[in-house]
Parts: structure tokens; C-alpha cells; sequence
């Protein structure tokens, strides 16, 4: 794995042995990037975040912050060390806490974000859950967009709340659903 655009271009991810994480390919993360507006000098959550690379490829092509949330130790670590590694460890915060908790704590501070990006773990209920708990936090700027990685065979909701399914882009078992406000 490795950052494919902006300027930390082509800097490498070394995963920790043991964990049991499934990183976003450099395939999907390439066309997220592409279909969403530019992240220049926004505010990018990386919800369930594993290895960071998502949110890390934001900091990579200007996002003025980004905001890791994982609950599993051995990632931020990793992550922490990436950071620090591509030269981004002063545009960052790591949460480490269930992706429900660290919302509600970010939506406490008023946190806003131009992009929400979230890859749960597949088929366990969690993306209608933690869409649920955006809309309840009211985290996403007014103008965001929250991306979705998920299963084929979890099917998207095509409203939740406030928030509407703009569009869904399939590639092979995953799938990229788009949801903004009405």
C-alpha cells in the first residue's frame, strides 16, 4: 500500500503483522478521491479508520486536518508512526474509541467536516448506525459529503435523517455510497 497522489506521492504503508484489518486498495481509494471535491484545506474524518491511508491521502493532497478514529491500539499506533514518517503529524488527531463514542465526543466540541469517510467492518450493521450517529452529532459541514465503504451485499440506505444516498459506485465486493444533506 502506498499514498498515490499529492505530495507524500508514492510513500509506502508498512502494516503491523497480526492485525486483522482489511486497508482500502490504492484501486478505491485512487477513484474516491477522484469522485469527491477536492479536500484542499478542509477537514477530513477517517471513521474506522485501520491503517489511516485514506485519511492520510487527504493530508497528502492538502486537507488542512484530518481526524483518525479506530478503536484497536496496534492501528493508531501504526498510524501515529505513518504520520510522523510522511511528515503530517501536526494536521492530525488520533481517537481511539468506538466510532459511535468518538461522534458524539466530536460532535460535543462542534466539530464540522467537509468529508466524513468511513470503512466499518463489512456486513455487521454498523454503517446505518454510525450514519445515524452523524446525523444525531451534526458533524458534517453543511456542504460535506459522507463516503461509505461497504459490502456488496449491504444495501444502502437511500435516506437516513437529514441525509440523502447521491450516488454508489461498485468495485468488485465493495461498494462507494455518497450521502449529503437534503
Amino acid at each position: 500500500m502506498r499514498i498515490i497522489g499529492g505530495k507524500a506521492k508514492g510513500r509506502r504503508f508498512v502494516i503491523p503483522a497480526g492485525l486483522q484489518i482489511r486497508p482500502t486498495s490504492d484501486r478505491i481509494r485512487e477513484s474516491l478521491f477522484n469522485i469527491l471535491p477536492d479536500v484542499q484545506d478542509g477537514r477530513f474524518l477517517d471513521l474506522f479508520a485501520g491503517t489511516g491511508s485514506v485519511g492520510m491521502e487527504a493530508l497528502s493532497r492538502g486537507a488542512a486536518r484530518a481526524v483518525f478514529v479506530e478503536i484497536e491500539r496496534l492501528c493508531i499506533e501504526a498510524i501515529k508512526v505513518h504520520l510522523a514518517r510522511f511528515g503530517f503529524n501536526d494536521r492530525e488527531e488520533c481517537i481511539s474509541a468506538t466510532a459511535e463514542r468518538a461522534v458524539q465526543r466530536l460532535g460535543v466540541r462542534g466539530e464540522r467536516f467537509e468529508v466524513i469517510f468511513m470503512d466499518p467492518p463489512y456486513e455487521e450493521g454498523f454503517v446505518r448506525r454510525t450514519l445515524d450517529e452523524i446525523v444525531e452529532s451534526n458533524i458534517l459541514a453543511e456542504d460535506g459529503i459522507v463516503a461509505v465503504q461497504h459490502s456488496v451485499r449491504e444495501k444502502a440506505e437511500e435516506e437516513t435523517g437529514r441525509m440523502k444516498l447521491m450516488d454508489e459506485r461498485v468495485y468488485g465486493d465493495s461498494v462507494l455510497s455518497f450521502w449529503k444533506w437534503r
